[in-house]
């Protein structure tokens, strides 16, 4: 099953594989929500599709999709080369990712090798992209001050390090979304960074990431 908003990518993926005596386009679909409606419906081993569709976060699915249907594998075929996506899709545990200057013999590779249950990577991905940074067990100290995050602020700390959006944080903490981003306010306030990659890049000049 493919799923893209880009008709021409559409289009090309099934004329590459028409006709092809290893892989069968089942289905073809230009919205997210069309994914897991189709995939209760009939069968598919593979799920190849974009981190973005029209405006949408795909990678919200992924776990929705391992949880309802742990048998279908997700290839993501994107021209999102940064590292926070790659984090999170390889968080959310995609079974590949490959961008789409890719070559269509690269494509078919690809697609074999994960329905051959291996994991796949665009070998333009720097493995760096994919290490996380840890939360120091040290006491977090800043210019001679105590403690400076609480525990529930570590946490989210560590999450936004992990490239994940406020939804996937309050899902992983069992709150609410607002809680979130009441907690990473908070977290703004206190570095006193202007955005994430600011913050992510202080907290670990600072020995709170590491």
């Amino acid at each position: 099953m493919t799923a893209d908003g880009h008709p021409v990518v559409s289009a090309g993926l099934k004329h590459f594989f028409d006709g092809d005596t290893e892989i069968k386009i089942v289905k073809q679909v230009n919205e997210p929500d069309a994914i897991p409606e189709f995939l209760g419906k009939q069968k598919a081993d593979m799920v190849l599709m974009d981190t973005e569709i029209n405006g949408q976060d795909t990678l919200l699915l992924v776990r929705y999709m391992q949880k309802h249907f742990p048998e279908v594998q997700v290839l993501l075929f994107s021209s999102d080369k940064q590292a926070a996506t790659i984090r999170r899709a390889n968080y959310a545990g995609v079974a590949g990712y490959l961008y789409k200057n890719a070559s269509m013999q690269t494509l078919k590779q690809a697609i074999i090798d994960v329905a051959a249950g291996k994991k796949v990577r665009d070998k333009a991905i720097d493995l760096g992209a994919l290490t996380v940074p840890k939360v120091s067990s040290k006491p977090q100290k800043v210019k001679g001050s105590t403690r400076l995050f609480s525990p529930r602020e570590t946490q989210v700390l560590k999450y936004l390090a992990e490239g994940l959006t406020n939804y996937e944080i309050s899902q992983q903490l069992g709150v609410t979304q607002s809680t979130v981003e009441t907690f990473r306010a908070r977290i703004m306030a206190k570095s006193k960074r202007k955005n994430v990659a600011e913050l992510i890049k202080w907290a670990m000049e600072m020995g709170l990431l590491k």
